[in-house]
């Protein structure tokens, strides 16, 4: 058995042996049972120390391709090879669960997946989901702009672009940016596949295990995940009406120096709170002191019923704390999955790696069409139709709500976002209420989802009003208060209770 060692490689001496038996080995130029030379005598054949020689088995001991007995040396043992007959291979099974990263488990998984499968496949109304509504999306505006995309960009459209993202959306957006206040260089932007994977290459760039992540409390139950799986620590701020509360926010900072806070400062999701004015400049001051990045994500701050629009802490922010993430999934279309980053240029430089190792980059058809969208003034006159469209179904399911007058249900109307973020009566037990509801036809999102590590004890329910239909507003409300009342938890003097619906689904 000849071995050539080029001392001149960088690949250290005893991979090289390794690798030349290994592949003799599965080539089956060593057949089974062969008998490799003694280390020592490999040693001086090879002119290397025998230590070089001990390791090389090693490794081809630990990859299943010889083993040493005492008397007879090291053996090739038997491989699977392609001359064996296929009946005749032993093959114990696969045991999936015991191979896979267990940390790849979701927290609420199971019960989102349940949601989603009740709206799917029963006739149910959903107030469950984030989705825009459907006969909002401007269909015959993207069929022509797509006409206008294959004759101006032509072969372009089937190509790569850029790992950043085309030339051609990132100069849209610098510019939308700059309408909201937002002085982002074209080389600080990178288009992403939605602000979600903005919010998992953060965490992958940030992120260690044990690494303490400061977030508003309840929020986006995406990051949370995000989060956890990157075995970031995630503790929750409380917020109030003004957002996240920036006294307790001082504290924690103190106690646990985090890698960052995660936030999202408009309309947020679940609550539809809008970070004040006061709290963004007080917030942008603590990370300032103890030299804390932001990450803000805004993906609802277009949605505003108001006239009052508040600056982006991206735009109050003049010393590069603030990583910004936006997207056109809430105002257009989840299907689209374009979003961006806006960051400093050394943030986006490092983001540029991994989206090189996941998707290389995101749909460039998609990308170029956007850009045509944003530069013909269509996306603003899109907004402004959106937000009439949900603004009236907002005020339709608050009306419908407080028609039924169900004692101890609380809300607070958002001024824009998707979501109402409803305060259950004490006396009704939400595991009761999730089953009464699918029984009574509709469905809502639970709060346990939005919370870091459970919820304080009070119990909300978010609802959705941009995507059903009026229609299903004004039915799915009534068949929700219907399942709030029958959801009342009835206390007998004994210390037993039970509800006004005697047989609940389980």
């Amino acid at each position: 058995m000849t071995i050539i060692i080029n001392r001149n490689c960088s690949t250290p001496i005893y991979l090289q042996i390794k690798n030349q038996i290994q592949q003799r080995i599965l080539s089956g130029e060593l057949s089974d049972d062969y008998v490799l030379l003694s280390e020592r005598n490999l040693a001086k054949q090879l002119k290397v120390d025998r230590s070089t020689v001990v390791k090389a088995y090693m490794e081809l001991k630990a990859d299943g391709l010889v083993e040493s007995f005492v008397g007879k040396g090291t053996v090739v043992l038997p491989q699977l090879t392609k001359d064996m007959e296929f009946d005749k291979i032993y093959t114990p099974k696969i045991h999936w669960n015991q191979m896979i990263n267990q940390d790849t488990d979701l927290e609420h998984h199971d019960l989102i997946a349940k949601i989603m499968e009740a709206t799917q496949y029963r006739k149910i109304i959903s107030f469950a989901g984030g989705i825009p509504a459907s006969n909002t999306y401007p269909i015959e505006i993207f069929k022509n702009i797509q006409n206008q995309c294959m004759d101006k960009y032509k072969e372009k459209l089937f190509m790569p672009t850029s790992i950043y993202g085309c030339m051609e959306l990132r100069n849209s957006i610098k510019n939308h940016l700059e309408s909201r206040g937002i002085n982002a260089a074209t080389k600080e932007i990178m288009i992403t596949s939605g602000s979600q994977q903005g919010i998992y290459y953060f965490a992958k760039l940030f992120i260690e295990a044990g690494d303490v992540v400061l977030m508003e409390e309840p929020t986006y139950l995406g990051a949370i995940e995000i989060f956890k799986a990157a075995k970031g620590k995630v503790i929750g701020v409380p917020i109030d009406k003004e957002g996240i509360k920036t006294d307790v926010l001082e504290n924690l900072l103190l106690r646990y120096r985090p890698k960052f806070i995660y936030l999202q400062s408009s309309f947020q999701n679940p609550s539809g709170v809008t970070l004040s004015m006061k709290r963004r400049k007080e917030l942008l001051k603590l990370a300032y002191f103890y030299q804390i990045p932001i990450l803000e994500d805004d993906g609802y701050g277009e949605i505003n019923f108001s006239e009052n629009r508040l600056p982006s802490l991206k735009a109050l922010d003049k010393s590069d704390y603030v990583v910004y993430l936006g997207t056109f999934s809430k105002a257009l279309s989840l299907g689209m999955r374009i979003g961006w980053v806006a960051a400093n240029e050394f943030i986006i430089n490092k983001f540029s790696k991994f989206k090189q190792i996941t998707d290389f980059h995101s749909n460039t058809m998609t990308q170029y069409m956007l850009s045509e969208f944003l530069n013909g003034g269509y996306y603003q006159q899109h907004i402004k139709k959106i937000i009439e469209e949900y603004k009236s179904k907002r005020d339709l399911m608050c009306t419908e709500i407080l028609k039924y007058k169900v004692d101890g249900l609380q809300f607070s109307i958002p001024e824009g976002g998707y979501f109402l973020w409803c305060k259950l009566p004490e006396n009704v037990r939400l595991t009761i209420l999730m089953n009464q509801a699918i029984k009574e036809g509709v469905m809502f999102m639970p709060p346990d989802p939005f919370y870091c590590n459970g919820s304080i004890g009070d119990t909300y329910i978010r609802l959705n009003y941009t995507y059903p239909t009026r229609e299903e507003i004004k039915k799915g409300v009534k068949a929700l208060m219907e399942a709030i009342k029958k959801s009342r938890i009835t206390t007998y003097a004994e210390g037993k209770s039970r509800t006004n619906d005697r047989n609940p689904i389980i």
